[in-house]
């Protein structure tokens, strides 16, 4: 018996070490899969699943602190069709993930930014007041590739709507900034207003006394 359970014991010793290996290795691909499927392959931000689960995230705590403010930026890619057929697809795609290049290195690590349609993109912004978010969108939108023109929606979390619906006021804002923008702040009782009609003017001050460089 001894000498049998001598012989039985590295066996064991074997098996308990490659389930242990088969388990990191099983962890390692469910976190692989699940970065893929929040993350838009073509820019590498987030994509639509990662921006509204941050959204939920960010609003439950704006619940639980008070006076702290979330704001949420649809923008999009103004003609994307039509600069699509005249550059081509290809490189249609290498201006969109350019375009989410130089958004990214203007937005703080604590604001989530993913892409969540072909030419259509979410910010969230973290405990930012909105006529600090007002700025960074402007900022945003004044980016450095030519030939291309976006428009914004800005909303602000009115302290009682879901995630869901402050999506949707964002993204009527964008459908107005589309027809009269470049940027348009939507109401809290879903009225608009453009960024100058909201104090664009304050905002800059607004953004100086809140530190916004840290945004850049």
């Amino acid at each position: 018996m001894a000498g049998e359970a001598t012989l039985l014991a590295p066996q064991l010793i074997l098996t308990a070490g490659t389930q242990s290996v088969a388990a990191l290795v099983v962890a390692s691909l469910a976190v692989t899969l699940r970065f893929r499927a929040d993350t838009d392959p073509l820019t590498g931000l987030g994509n639509r699943r990662r921006a509204h689960a941050r959204l939920v995230r960010e609003l439950e705590r704006s619940r639980q602190v008070r006076d702290r403010s979330t704001c949420l930026a649809v923008l999009g890619v103004d003609d994307l069709t039509t600069s699509g057929a005249e550059r081509g697809h290809a490189a249609g795609d290498v201006l969109l993930a350019d375009l989410a290049g130089f958004w990214r290195s203007l937005v703080r690590d604590a604001d989530v930014l993913a892409r969540t349609g072909d030419g259509q993109f979410m910010l969230v912004l973290a405990d930012c007041e909105p006529e600090v978010a007002a700025v960074v969108v402007r900022r945003l939108l004044d980016h450095p590739l030519t030939g291309v023109s976006c428009s914004a929606g800005l909303a602000v979390w009115n302290g009682a709507e879901s995630a869901g619906q402050l999506m949707l006021r964002a993204d009527h804002a964008l459908h107005l900034a589309k027809e009269g923008g470049p940027v348009v702040v939507a109401g809290a009782a879903g009225d608009a207003a453009t960024a100058d009609d909201a104090g664009a003017d304050d905002a800059g001050h607004a953004a100086e006394d809140a530190g916004a460089p840290a945004h850049a």
